[in-house]
């Protein structure tokens, strides 16, 4: 049965605060005099929460209103299921619950301009308010230092045409309880409305809730700025957060527009996703607020349309009270476009079971995973996603595919890599995929060049090539001889293994460059592709370019959709090229164009 937690403040900061785990979505701060939104996040006001473990009679309402504790108590499944009244999962439903997704925009009498995409959600709103189904909607801006309430078309068109980053939702609900509301809107992200939902369905923090918000609104996020982090961003930009009249795209895809002041500033959405991302935005795997009733998108390749995918009888009763006042106008999408939204939104994580883990050396191991499907339709060099609930979410390369199941290298690096390597044969980890472009494997004479744990991105297309008897030459390096694996799976079955290490305790001592020339010439090397340090790889392309030999490279960015949609992994001369659905694989052309190739390092 679900119950509460006997937490409260202390542990909350203890666990979520101080770890950079919070979302700022405001729900612990509502029925809490002593708790203050800020735009680090929650505060105390004086010194009673840090004297008390807990708070009413044991029950910390802040820690269990929390959407990032007590996770294993309520996951999100179970929040799926209570949402859209589902009994249990149904493993032949890709969605878990039916989906209606279709292009929207505004279409009332006032002028639709300065909205996001096609300003849809205001149309859904005035047609809920004016059908009686709310009584107001509750809106709030990164720019804003606390949410608003609004109770009348005009307020909706103008909270439409803010910005697109709500921040602390959440934190005005006890208000809106005390002003008398009855069936609120609520507009916000992934994080926002599962904290919302967590709200309304906990046993220890109802609270109303549950009543009172009555149509919940997701917006497409893939990360959001963090407050106090946004405001220095644009202090070195020259910009004052307080003057911003509008965030948004324009006509600069993956890129965003920022008026204040007379002036426009264009920021790219990876260069603000590494300045300003909250800590909570690493680990979230719900980029299309799965738990709305209607979630509501912008997509670059569609300018002056919204992406409206609608979940819930409510969402359908309020989408169909909306075309029918002529307030929002809808069609099809085109087959790429759905199929690339069809990609984030399907309930695609599942958690695989590790079914054995091998030690390959210094800080990496090889984790098994039994993962049928993804087998089944993965190609060489594309990559899957790991998902660790509330610690990271990652992108990493297959090593292998043994039957159904699927082999995956890891180099401990951080807090997500070091609690994967906490886990165990029988622990299961989330994941999904494959996704990418894969290799070219359509030559007859290639030469594989792996650094570290760069080896198990070339392993794949190795076992491809062996398989079909190609003539393969490798060359496996890394610093020392703890860094070099897998060279007895292919010695005596392709041409020669040339082992590489920096201090020579392994094979010959050098860089995995320095025989490239030779080996290339000996054995009239058609082809060369490469996976490792970027640095490596730049001088590897460098080479194979002045031999005159085409070459391919798997390179690294930082991805959250794999669709080729938020922008977060772009590269490239306009900053429009998404590693996650263009690469990770590209040809000397395409990376001559990619600027600062063969500096990247993984953080």
């Amino acid at each position: 049965m679900v119950g509460k937690i006997d937490k409260g403040w202390k542990e909350l900061k203890a666990e979520i605060v101080n770890t950079d785990k919070c979302c700022l979505c405001g729900a612990c701060v509502n029925f809490c005099d002593n708790l203050v939104m800020t735009p680090s996040g929650p505060a105390e006001r004086g010194t009673l929460c840090s004297e008390r473990t807990t708070c009413r009679d044991g029950q910390g309402t802040c820690y269990n209103s929390c959407p990032y504790t007590g996770s294993d108590i309520i996951p999100i499944s179970l929040l799926d299921r209570w949402v859209h009244d589902l009994p249990s999962r149904d493993e032949n439903n890709e969605f878990n619950h039916d989906v209606l997704i279709l292009a929207a925009r505004y279409a009332g009498q006032q002028p639709a301009t300065g909205f996001h995409g096609g300003g849809a959600e205001a149309g859904l709103l005035i047609a809920a308010l004016r059908a009686g189904m709310i009584d107001g909607v509750i809106t709030s801006h990164v720019t804003s230092d606390a949410p608003v309430i609004v109770d009348d078309e005009a307020g909706i068109l103008k909270a439409a045409r803010g910005t697109p980053f709500t921040n602390a939702p959440l934190s005005c609900i006890a208000r809106a309880i005390a002003d008398g509301y009855e069936a609120l809107a609520l507009i916000g992200s992934g994080c926002e409305i599962q904290a919302l939902r967590k709200m309304q369905n906990h046993p220890a923090v109802d609270l109303e809730v549950h009543d009172l918000v009555s149509l919940a609104i997701g917006s497409f996020c893939f990360f959001k700025p963090k407050p106090s982090k946004f405001t220095t961003f644009l202090g070195e930009k020259g910009v004052d957060l307080a003057t911003i009249d509008w965030i948004g795209h324009d006509k600069t895809p993956f890129k965003y527009d920022i008026r204040a002041g007379g002036t426009t500033t264009i920021v790219s959405l990876n260069e603000l996703y590494d300045a300003c991302a909250k800590g909570s935005c690493l680990s979230c795997a719900d980029g299309t607020a799965g738990l709305a009733d209607i979630s509501v998108g912008v997509i670059d390749a569609m300018p002056g349309w919204s992406v409206l995918i609608v979940r819930t009888a409510r969402g359908k009763q309020v989408l169909k009270a909306a075309t029918q006042e002529g307030l929002v106008e809808t069609r099809d999408l085109n087959a790429v476009l759905k199929e690339n939204v069809l990609d984030v939104t399907r309930n695609k994580f599942f958690f695989a079971p590790i079914s054995a883990i091998r030690d390959e050396g210094m800080d990496l191991k090889t984790f098994t995973f039994q993962a049928p499907a993804i087998a089944k339709r993965y190609k060489p060099g594309q990559f899957v996603v790991l998902w660790l609930p509330d610690v990271d979410f990652f992108p990493m390369g297959i090593a292998h595919v043994l039957n159904d199941d699927i082999e995956i290298t890891v180099q401990r690096i951080g807090e997500g890599t070091s609690t994967l390597f906490r886990k165990h044969v029988g622990d299961t980890v989330g994941i999904r995929g494959p996704y990418g472009n894969g290799w070219d494997l359509s030559d007859d004479d290639y030469l594989v060049v792996g650094g570290g744990v760069g080896i198990a991105g070339i392993s794949n297309a190795l076992d491809d090539l062996v398989g079909r008897k190609k003539r393969v030459t490798a060359i496996l390096a890394g610093r020392t001889s703890d860094h070099v694996f897998c060279e007895d799976l292919y010695d005596g079955k392709i041409m020669q293994v040339c082992i590489m290490t920096d201090d020579g305790s392994a094979g010959a001592k050098g860089l995995a460059t320095d025989p490239i020339e030779q080996i290339v010439k000996k054995h009239g090397i058609k082809h060369v592709i490469t996976c490792g340090p970027e640095a490596m790889m730049k001088k590897v392309v460098d080479i194979a370019n002045k031999l005159g030999v085409p070459v391919q490279a798997s390179i690294e960015r930082k991805m959250k959709c794999c669709a080729g949609l938020c922008g977060t992994c772009c590269v490239g001369e306009n900053n429009d090229v998404t590693v996650c659905k263009m690469g990770p694989v590209f040809d000397q052309d395409k990376l001559a164009r990619i600027a600062g190739f063969g500096s990247y390092k993984k953080s």
